[in-house]
């Protein structure tokens, strides 16, 4: 993909500056919509969120080199002087597997759809598959970081929604009142 798009300056450079700035971004204004307009559902987003971004962070301890650092591929973010990793941000350049830029987008694209109304919902899969070519063709991550990431992103929400299923049960059998006695009284 990077070939294809590398002879475009105008095209990298966009590519360049939406993988350091939507990333974050559009996450925050997300979970802003979400609390301030669908508080009932933002709790189960930001705890999936949270478990994603965990499980991501502890399978980058295993160090994978990014594409870019490859021979046969460009630092596009470096070659237009636009490296996130310039700016003095502590990230780690070998962290590439599973693409949490991706996993989040994802986790944006599928909660927008399924709780957004109207055509405005349909900016959260557009976001994700943008952001999906956009670390591809920037050589910021191989297309298996982006399937590992939507793989961890399901077992993360899956994991979650278990929990809370589990957790339910357990209130109502705690908050339950108490089961009749099966002993007779005793009659004078």
């Amino acid at each position: 993909l990077q070939h294809l798009v590398t002879g475009s300056a105008l095209l990298m450079q966009a590519a360049n500056l939406y993988y350091a700035t939507m990333h974050f971004g559009v996450l925050f204004v997300f979970l802003l919509w979400l609390f301030l307009r669908h508080r009932d559902r933002y709790a189960p987003v930001r705890n999936t969120l949270a478990l994603t971004t965990l499980a991501c962070l502890l399978i980058q301890l295993v160090p994978v080199a990014p594409p870019r650092l490859l021979p046969g591929f460009v630092d596009t973010a470096a070659r237009y002087g636009q490296s996130v990793y310039a700016l003095g941000f502590d990230a780690d350049e070998l962290s590439a597997m599973p693409s949490v830029h991706v996993a989040w987008a994802v986790l944006v694209g599928w909660y927008a759809v399924r709780i957004g109304r109207g055509p405005w919902r349909w900016l959260g899969p557009a976001h994700a598959l943008l952001t999906v070519l956009v670390v591809v063709a920037t050589a910021n991550h191989w297309w298996a970081d982006a399937i590992v990431a939507v793989a961890v992103l399901c077992a993360c929400a899956w994991l979650r929604h278990g929990l809370a299923l589990a957790l339910r049960r357990t209130r109502r059998r705690h908050d339950a009142p108490p089961a009749p006695s099966r002993e007779r009284a005793l009659t004078v």
